[in-house]
This record gives C-alpha cells, structure tokens and sequence, in this order.
C-alpha cells in the first residue's frame, strides 16, 4: 500500500498575453511566496496570500487568487466551496475575453477537482485540453503535471500500462526544470508510478529499485530545501520499499514517525490515514495486537472524513486484511463487505471506453497541428510548383491517414464494446458461492472450529482481493491464473467438506510466467464442473491440464 500523490498540483508560472485584462504583474513574486509557505507547511498562510491576491482590482488577479484558493478548498476536502471558485474562475475569464491560453489553469483545477471525486472522464476530458494549451505555451512544469495527472486517471481505472507509459514520458522533461520543489516533487511521482507498476506485475525487483532510486532523489532534495510538504511522503516511501525488503519493523516504526512529524498540518486525512495503516500493520508484524487495533481504528476514522469513495473503500480492504491476520473474523468481514459495496458502486464499465475516445481526440488534433506545422514551413523555402505537388501528396497522404484511423477506430470500438461485456462477465461473481462461503464461515464459528474458520477467511479473503485485483487487468499470467483457481478449489473443499480432489498438472514445454491468458478466463468451467459434476458424489475428482498447443 502507498501513499500515491497521483495530482498533486505544482501551479507553474505562466506567461500570459499582451492584453491588458488578462495581464497580472504580480503573479510571479506573490506564486512565490504561496509555493514557499506550502512547502513549509504553512497551510494557514498560503491561504491568505491566494486571497489577498483574489481581492486585487485587477479581473486577472482576483481570477489566478481565485484559481489558488480553488485548489486550496480541494485539499482541505471542501468540494462544494471548491466548485463555487472554479466557477467564479471561469465567470472572470469570459467577461474579460482573454485568449484560448489563459484558461489553462482553469482546466487544470477542474480536471483536479473532478479526479478528486473519481470523476475519472471529466477529469481526463479537462486534463487534455490543458495538456494543449500547456504544449502551445511551453509551460514545461505544466505539461509534466499533466501527464502525471492524466496517467493516475487511467490507472484508477485499471490501466497500469497507460500510468506507465505517461510517467516514462515525463523522466526527460524533469532534467530541464530548475525548480527545486517542482524537482522534488516530479522525482516522488515517479517513486509511486514504480511502485505500482511494482506491485501490479510480477512484482520484479528492478522495478523496486527504480522506485527507490528516485525516492531518494527527491528526499535529497526535501532535506535540502526543509520541503515539508514532501518530506512526509518520502519517509513512508522510506518505509514502504523497507517493508518490501523484509526489514525490520522498528526501522519502519522511525520512517512513519519521521513522515507523521513533518507532515503535520500539511497532510489531509487520506494521507494521514495510509500513514496510521502502515502503522497499525507494523505493530501487527510485532504481535502488539492493542497497539494495531488503536491505530487501524484511527486510519478508518481519518479516511471515512475524506470525499474520494475510492479512497475510503482501499483503506477498509486494508483494514479488513489486517484484523483477520489479528484474529477479528467478525470486523474483518463486516470492514470488507463495506468496501466491497464502495468499489462496486464506482465501477463504470464505460469509463475505459471514454478515455480512450478522449485520448484518441487529443493525439489527432495534435497530429494534425504538427502537420500543418511542417506544411507551412515547407511553403516558405520551396518553389511554388513544388508546394503545389507537396500539398497534392499531403493531401493523399491525409486522405489515407483518415481511411486507416476511422478503420482502426471502428475497429477498436468494436474491440472496447467486446472487452467491455468481457469485464463485466468478469465482475460477476456468482452470488451462490459468496453466500455459501458465509455460511461456511458462520457453520466453523458456531462449531468452536476458529482455527479452520480462520484459515477459511483468510483464503476467501485472498480469493476476493484476486478477482477484484485481475478485474482491472486485460492479461494475466497461467501461473496467477493457477493460482486462483487453487485458492478457489481449496475453499470448495472446505465447503463441501472434502467429497472431491482435484489435479492441476502443467505441459513441462509451458512456461507459465511468461504465458499469458484472459482473467478468470479457466474459473467459470471449474465453478461448473464443482456445482455440476462432483457436488453430491461420495467422492469426485477434477482434473486439469494446461498443454501448450
């Protein structure tokens, strides 16, 4: 688990045009000092500079003030007053009528306050065209953030190889950034874009070290420049990668106390929250049970205050796994339905298809910008009758283009709609087994069995985070997928109080790490095969053998 800044806003300094409404002199110093008091934990103070700076005569001025105290009323979690600035915002930009390029902020802050509310399509809609306004004024900082922003969105809607491939695309970007709290920040990013690949795969190692190489990088530069912002999110980053190493617990206990201290006043409560759930599952690694509960039920009292639903849900999927390892069966169950009903009241089988129809909008008035680009450049050197045969070939050359991306557009439409019925048939869960795994769990209870009753919720409580964890995955390996369908046996075993075997036998010419299938592609015909076939026999067996063909 990790405490991923997936939009944290690093507001840059801008250049705005020549039009006097749309002109604020004293953006630049007074950006300045609000930076420098969030940085230094000064929460209280950067608030009053954006409203001393939302209270100038001049209509630009109120509307960045307006801008800066938007995001401020994000953070603090105070969505309704946030909408209120946002809208004050834009109300300011059109009755000054300044240019395309000065709404870029605009989109920024709303893109952030949508993917606060995981309104995962708007906030990508409002990320692009910010992405473009941000690339037509070279606001470096800007564009850096907003692929940040735009790979968290498509991540929290299962797509871990999209957040990948936007935060690859930012690494070459951070070299040219002199800020060094824009640095620090873009270098702590990376650490959660790794991290989550890490933890999302195959869990390779050098993925870990990358995480943890650029951790570092911006805890060297939190120290440097006392960023007290940041330095809590590196020290549970510290924290976090020592886990995954096996180290020890009290060495993880000093980076969370570390990451609490400078945090105060400059965390909310989801971030407060992960930081006493890491906590609470150290004291459960050191068997201090008391200790675990108390700061367990703490987190869970922190998250449930934050806005974000999905937020909330994790934190109660984590909790429920650290009260069944200390032995409350009862909470972790009740703890694990509650965020099993949040995670499936966000689900929204049509959010992937409508960021991609907006990424595909985005990367074709792009293109298209670029080319006529490179075609005007031309008509200026060249001779008129070779401009002539140049646009004749641009204009074939465009003509097939089109052809080819509405084909391959159709194409993939056709390919998101099947992928689509294909998650949501994945989703569904067969309501018989979920009731019939309860009522096995109530039966070892009411029988004194807490031992089986614990090891039966620990592996239904595993089989549920698979299928929630491959729901969001478009492949997965055969061995991942043997291994759920072993934890899913297993349990029917227990179930049916064992009047069945069951063989898994694997072709030794099939590399099952590096062989990859649909998810829970093979579950559905053994769910079959238990209900159908050896359910009421004295004893059954299930036999299954994966050959390479």
């Amino acid at each position: 688990r990790i405490l991923l800044v997936f939009f944290a806003l690093a507001i840059s300094n801008m250049v705005y045009g020549q039009q006097q409404p749309c002109e604020c002199t004293t953006y630049d110093e007074t950006f300045k000092k609000y930076r420098a008091a969030k940085d230094a934990g000064k929460s209280k103070e950067a608030e009053a500079i954006a409203l001393a700076l939302s209270q100038e005569q001049t209509p630009f001025c109120r509307m960045l003030g307006l801008n800066l105290l938007a995001n401020v009323s994000i953070n603090a979690s105070n969505m309704e007053e946030a909408n209120i600035r946002i809208q004050q915002q834009k109300a300011l930009l059109d009755s000054a009528a300044c240019a395309d390029e000065h709404y870029l902020e605009y989109f920024l802050t709303k893109s952030y306050y949508h993917y606060s509310q995981d309104e995962y399509d708007s906030s990508i809609a409002n990320s692009l065209k910010a992405l473009k306004l941000a690339e037509q004024t070279n606001a470096l900082t800007r564009q850096i953030t907003l692929r940040l922003g735009i790979g968290s969105a498509f991540y929290r809607t299962g797509q871990t190889e999209k957040k990948m491939e936007y935060a690859r695309s930012i690494i070459p970007l951070i070299e040219q950034v002199d800020d060094p709290s824009f640095k620090c920040q873009y270098y702590f990013n990376l650490f959660g874009a790794y991290y989550t690949y890490y933890t999302n795969t195959k869990r390779e190692k050098i993925y870990l070290d990358s995480a943890d190489l650029y951790n570092n990088k911006a805890l060297k530069i939190a120290r440097a420049t006392n960023n007290k912002r940041f330095l809590p999110y590196c020290y549970e980053a510290l924290e976090i990668v020592n886990s995954e190493r096996k180290g020890s617990p009290q060495r993880g206990l000093m980076y969370i106390d570390s990451a609490i201290y400078f945090g105060r006043g400059a965390i909310n409560n989801a971030q407060l929250s992960e930081l006493l759930l890491n906590k609470a599952e150290l004291y459960a690694s050191l068997n201090q049970k008391k200790e675990a509960t108390l700061f367990a039920d703490s987190a869970l009292y922190f998250s449930a205050q934050h806005p974000q639903k999905s937020v909330y849900a994790s934190h109660l999927l984590d909790a429920s796994e650290l009260f069944s390892k200390l032995g409350d069966h009862q909470k972790s169950l009740r703890l694990y339905k509650e965020g099993d009903v949040i995670l499936d009241s966000l689900k929204s089988v049509t959010n992937t298809r409508t960021v991609h129809e907006l990424e595909e909008k985005y990367n074709k008035e792009k293109n298209e910008k670029t080319i006529t680009q490179l075609s005007q450049e031309k008509q200026i050197d060249e001779l008129q009758i070779r401009i002539l045969i140049f646009g004749v070939i641009i204009a074939l050359v465009a003509i097939a283009l089109i052809v080819f991306v509405y084909r391959l557009s159709s194409l993939k439409q056709k390919q998101q709609i099947i992928e689509s019925k294909y998650r949501l048939n994945q989703a569904l869960i067969n309501p018989h087994f979920l009731s019939n795994a309860l009522v096995s769990i109530q039966r070892f209870i009411l029988e004194n069995n807490a031992g089986v009753a614990s090891g039966y919720l620990t592996k239904f409580s595993r089989l549920m985070r698979q299928l929630l964890e491959f729901s969001r995955q478009e492949r997965i390996s055969v061995e991942e997928e043997i291994d759920l369908l072993r934890n899913y046996l297993d349990l029917q075993k227990l179930r049916l109080k064992d009047t069945f075997n069951y063989t898994i036998t694997v072709d030794e010419q099939l590399a099952i790490q590096d062989s990859f299938i649909s998810p829970m592609f093979i579950q559905p015909f053994v769910e079959n095969a238990v209900e159908h076939g050896v359910n009421g026999v004295d004893m059954g067996k299930i036999q299954i053998d994966f050959t390479r063909q």
